[in-house]
């Protein structure tokens, strides 16, 4: 009963939390609160973030900040993602870039109609290997001008760039699904022998917190959006997926 008690709190102080934050309005594709992006890459920015939505109807929303307001960069994603409802309203193929430089962070949040074209491997591979050495360089609009073309080729479906881009993290996947399958089976019986009644005990209280938790804070399943959008963006919502980093 305690610990019910301590995460209905937990989730109803998170709730505040959320309502509370001041998420930016977004007037362009780009939004750049925090001034740090030079105006060279940002025009850039804004025209082939045109040009892919009059291309392939996806919107490209990249946002700075100046503070994450003491949320995670994943729950301030989302909610921003879903208050300016980036994307086609029932399409979902939005996807922002959101970059809080003060926390030294960013992430990549996918829309669930993107989910099959860019993969949580595929966001990873842009963050790691495309946003952060530049970043790490104050070369915010470079990095991001390179990881724009990269999306570009994913949703305009160039197989022979997206099969190169993803060969490069294949060859380092040598740890393969078979040992990865075999220490999540491992790692469940440890837990459930030291766990044992106690889990079986509270497992049916947790579970009945799930929802509630997934509707707001999860990966952006919940539609708790303001639907048309802040910023002249088509409605959509989040839930594909994405990446964050820190550089």
């Amino acid at each position: 009963m305690k610990k019910t008690m301590i995460l209905a709190i937990m989730i109803i102080l998170s709730t505040s939390l959320v309502l509370a934050v001041s998420y930016p309005k977004l007037n362009n594709f780009v939004t750049d609160n925090a001034n740090i992006i030079d105006d060279v890459s940002e025009a850039q920015l804004n025209s082939l973030a045109q040009q892919i939505e009059q291309t392939t109807t996806m919107e490209l929303a990249i946002v700075t900040v100046n503070s994450l307001e003491n949320l995670d960069i994943e729950t301030y994603a989302v909610e921003l993602f879903e208050k300016a409802g980036i994307g086609k309203k029932d399409i979902d193929n939005g996807l922002l870039i959101l970059i809080a430089p003060n926390e030294r962070r960013y992430r990549i949040e996918v829309g669930f109609g993107l989910e099959g074209t860019i993969t949580d491997l595929d966001s990873r591979q842009i963050g790691v290997k495309t946003l952060e050495p530049f970043f790490k360089n104050g070369e915010f609009g470079k990095g991001l001008v390179e990881a724009t073309l990269i999306i570009n080729e994913f949703v305009t479906d160039n197989e022979e760039v997206i099969s190169k881009f993803r060969a490069t993290y294949k060859k380092r996947s040598s740890f393969g699904y078979g040992n990865l399958i075999y220490l999540i089976f491992f790692f469940l019986f440890i837990s459930s022998s030291i766990g044992g009644g106690i889990y079986g005990r509270n497992r049916r209280r947790r579970m009945g917190f799930m929802p509630l938790m997934f509707l707001g804070f999860g990966g952006g399943f919940g539609r708790g959006g303001l639907g048309g959008g802040l910023g002249g963006f088509g409605g959509g919502f989040s839930g594909g997926g994405g990446f964050s980093g820190s550089f």
